[in-house]
């Protein structure tokens, strides 16, 4: 089979494969793209995914649960509310966790295709705005293999940012493409077009509110097209048949208008639902101010300092050689100055961004324009200056915003490699370096994300004096027996201290939980004494927080005192859970239980726990199931037989198991008010 590239239009290679011709730049762009990205199938569960999937009992639900996932907060599953309607990426989650069988590859999948097609949508944009095939291949490529864009490539819930993506650039894709139909005469096509504009779009939005910036985007890039227009003569692309004179002059403006519409409509339906199911339309959940602590600034002052994020994002553009999946406090601590010579920086930086678009404007160029719109437009509302959001500072905000950011350097590349001789050659060879060192930064990233210990370690490599750094990382160091180091971190962390007011109650409100952790830590090392001590003092400051008393009742548990662990865990179920706290608490009950319930062999029920919550699941039930037949009038072994059920997602055999446990169990025993308790949460 012979293949070989051809020379196409405007300087857009062909590439022959036998009798089938291809567009070889979108090709090259997408290989890029999956170079950068195709590890990931290798990475695990990481971040959100527990409150976003795994802990959440819709996604992870039946089919009937789809219309309450449909109709519900992102995270109801998990207990744990939002306050934004996601149904796009929720289904998705649902659908991909049955094709992947419970694993994460088939999320990865999607991602990696995903950022494979919209980076190839970012080439086909750039081609839209007139630029060059160099200009549009350098830019395309450029995103494809950015490293920052690990934050969502990487981990399973970016997908619901490359959703928002794929809308936001497939909606406008359509839309041009429609208005190019209609210049040449096809006003039915043009129309179907700009529909699929506004679906696309209004998919986009449904899947995460980043999307919305698309409306001033289009809205601002066609106001200056419109401008640079004036003493244009007319391209052949508008002179077909049907739009010569006033009559096409009309269409144009009736498509504009239908494209407009169809957006707003868009944008209405995505509200007015979200109000009639959630009962409002934008967040309503309180904001922590560990994880964005401009949210204890007055508004003013808030906006100020905001202004010292925008040379952090720069830096993350310009040089992402140091990369964290959170920068919450206190990665990036708040200044005393209202104005900070970071905010100057960075108001000097917006400066210099709208005088480039201006300047463009007025130079009539279309894509260096576009480009700065697209990259201030879409940063502004994830830049804290127009709200205080639930964060300061994210990697995955860049995404869009890169957009603009690489088509804005494609530009420049395509005018360094256009020129003649040996400079045109050492432009196409920096550029060729560049989309390289991208790949072999975008693999090593990624690896950070292969599991949680990996991926907290890095961060505390990068943002020592983070605090949600130091309370993820620290679990980790001791299921690896790393004792000394997580006493370290959380001593650490303990002698932390903040010389502004405003951001001292932080550490207060936090230090409870940093003490359940140390105190973790202690009983690990064999220091019980002291672990009771320091749990008895984290649970006296936040009586209202679970963490503590898990804890101390896993060190009651291992230490033979489960009836008082079962005590702790009574009086954590009565404060407010999320799912995934309730399953940790589930999780100290059954082992407590099992302690409690002598009944069969000790170490063959020790074993049949141990399968049941660490897997594999189906070798639990089989041991559970022995265990019944082996102790008949035992209630211990069908109620773990239905533990092991209702976590296989089977909560019909998990009900009947249960039934079953509940006319073996002594009344008023402890374990017959846990399997009533059971009975009672399946019956909601």
């Amino acid at each position: 089979m012979a293949i070989a590239l051809e020379p196409g239009v405007d300087g857009a290679p062909l590439l022959r494969v036998g009798a089938r011709v291809l567009p070889f730049h979108p090709l090259l762009v997408g290989a890029a793209a999956l170079a950068a990205t195709a590890n990931v199938l290798l990475n695990g569960w990481t971040l959100d995914a527990e409150v976003d999937i795994l802990a959440n009992r819709l996604v992870r639900g039946p089919v009937s649960a789809l219309p309450a996932l449909l109709t519900s907060d992102y995270t109801a599953g998990s207990n744990l509310p939002s306050g934004f309607w996601r149904p796009i990426v929720v289904v998705c989650y649902w659908f991909l966790w049955r094709i992947g069988l419970g694993t994460p590859v088939a999320f990865f999948a999607a991602n990696i295709a995903l950022h494979a097609g919209i980076s190839i949508g970012v080439y086909h944009l750039a081609r839209r705005f007139r630029a060059s095939a160099t200009a549009a291949l350098a830019g395309a490529l450029l995103f494809a293999v950015h490293p920052v864009h690990a934050d969502v490539t990487a981990g399973v819930v970016g997908l619901k940012d490359l959703l928002a993506a794929a809308g936001f650039v497939g909606s406008w894709l359509l839309l041009l493409e429609a208005r190019t139909v209609a210049a040449a005469g096809g006003a039915r096509r043009a129309r179907a077009l700009s529909l699929g504009g506004a679906a696309a779009f209004l998919a986009g939005i449904l899947s995460k509110e980043s999307a919305l910036a698309l409306l001033p985007c289009v809205l601002l890039v066609d106001l200056g097209l419109v401008w640079m227009r004036r003493g244009e003569a007319p391209t052949p692309a508008r002179r077909g048949p049907r739009s010569k004179g006033a009559a096409g002059a009309a269409e144009g403006r009736a498509l504009l208008v239908l494209q407009y519409a169809g957006l707003a409509i868009a944008v209405a339906l995505k509200f007015g639902l979200q109000r009639a199911f959630l009962g409002g339309t934008i967040e309503r959940v309180a904001i922590d101010p560990v994880d964005n602590p401009l949210s204890l600034l007055p508004a003013l002052d808030a906006r100020l300092q905001a202004l010292s994020l925008i040379p952090l994002y720069f830096r993350l553009l310009f040089w992402p050689a140091r990369l964290a999946p959170d920068y919450s406090y206190d990665a990036l601590p708040l200044s005393s100055a209202a104005m900070p010579p970071e905010s100057w920086l960075g108001l000097g930086l917006a400066l210099a961004v709208l005088a480039g678009a201006v300047l463009a404007l007025v130079r009539r160029e279309r894509l260096p324009f576009a480009a700065l719109v697209i990259g201030a437009v879409t940063y502004f509302p994830v830049s804290n200056l127009l709200v205080t959001l639930g964060t300061n500072a994210a990697e995955r905000f860049l995404y869009l915003p890169s957009i603009g950011f690489c088509l804005a350097l494609g530009w420049g590349a395509g005018r360094l490699v256009a020129r003649p001789g040996a400079a045109g050659r050492a432009a196409w060879a920096v550029l060729a370096l560049l989309v390289a060192a991208g790949i072999v930064r975008s693999d090593l990233r990624n690896r950070d994300w292969a599991d949680k210990y990996t991926l907290w370690s890095a961060a505390h490599e990068t943002v020592p004096r983070n605090l949600k750094v130091v309370l993820n990382l620290s679990p980790h160091l001791l299921g690896r027996g790393e004792v000394d180091r997580a006493l370290g971190l959380l001593d650490g962390a303990l002698a932390q201290q903040d010389p502004l007011p405003v951001t001292q109650p932080l550490l207060a409100a936090y230090r409870p939980l940093l003490k359940s952790q140390r105190a973790a830590a202690l009983a690990q090392a064999g220091r019980g004494a002291e672990a009771r001590a320091l749990f008895a003092e984290a649970i006296a400051e936040a009586p209202e927080q679970p963490d503590p008393r898990i804890r101390l009742a896993r060190l009651l548990n291992r230490e033979g005192e489960s009836a008082k662990a079962l005590e702790q865990l009574d009086a954590v179920l009565r404060l407010d859970l999320t799912t995934a706290e309730l399953a940790r608490v589930e999780e100290e009950k059954l082992v407590a239980l099992s302690r409690l319930e002598p009944d069969g062999d000790p170490a063959r029920v020790r074993e049949a726990v141990r399968r049941a919550l660490e897997g594999p699941l189906p070798e639990a039930g089989t041991l559970a199931r022995a265990l019944a037949a082996e102790a008949p009038e035992s209630a211990f072994p069908p109620y773990l037989l239905g533990f092991v059920e209702r976590r296989m997602g089977r909560a019909g055999a998990a009900e009947e198991a249960w039934r079953a446990a509940r006319a073996k169990a002594a009344p008023g025993s402890p374990l017959r008010a846990e399997i009533e308790r059971q009975l009672g949460g399946l019956a909601r």
